[in-house]
C-alpha cells in the first residue's frame, strides 16, 4: 500500500486492496477456531466475494467499508473499516483498521517510508 500504479484502471479502490509488499507481511490470515476451515476466493470484472468455508453451524460475516477517500498534494488516503456480525445476531463489532496511503500516479517519487502510514 504504497503507489497507486493503476490509477483508474485499477482493479479495486485504495483501501481495499490487499498486497503484499516486498519485506513486510500485509495480508495475513489465522484461524480462531477449534477446528479447520477453507478459504474460498471468486473474482470477476466487478468483484472479489472471500469465503470461510467449515463443518460448523454458523461463523461470523465480515464486511469490509472504505471512507474518507481523499488526495492530497499526490497522496491519497484511504481508511478502511471492518464490521463482523457475530453469528445468531447481537450488535457486530467495527474495527477501525486504520489509514493507507498511496502515492497517486504521475506525482512526484520520493521515498516510500514517507508514504506510509
Amino acid at each position: 500500500h504504497s503507489v497507486d500504479s493503476y490509477g483508474e484502471a485499477r482493479y479495486f479502490e485504495p483501501g481495499r486492496d490487499a498486497a503484499v509488499e516486498y519485506g513486510v507481511l500485509d495480508l495475513r490470515f489465522r484461524n480462531p477456531h477449534p477446528f479447520p476451515v477453507l478459504l474460498a476466493i471468486d473474482a470477476d470484472d466487478t468483484r472479489v466475494r472471500a469465503s470461510f468455508l467449515a463443518a460448523a453451524p454458523d461463523l461470523p460475516r465480515a464486511a469490509i467499508a472504505v471512507e474518507g477517500l481523499a488526495t492530497d498534494g499526490g497522496i491519497m488516503s484511504a481508511r478502511t473499516i471492518r464490521t463482523i456480525a457475530p453469528p445468531g445476531g447481537g450488535p457486530p463489532r467495527v474495527e477501525d483498521l486504520g489509514w493507507s496511503r498511496y502515492l497517486a500516479p504521475g506525482a512526484a517519487h520520493f521515498a516510500n517510508a514517507a508514504v506510509r502510514a
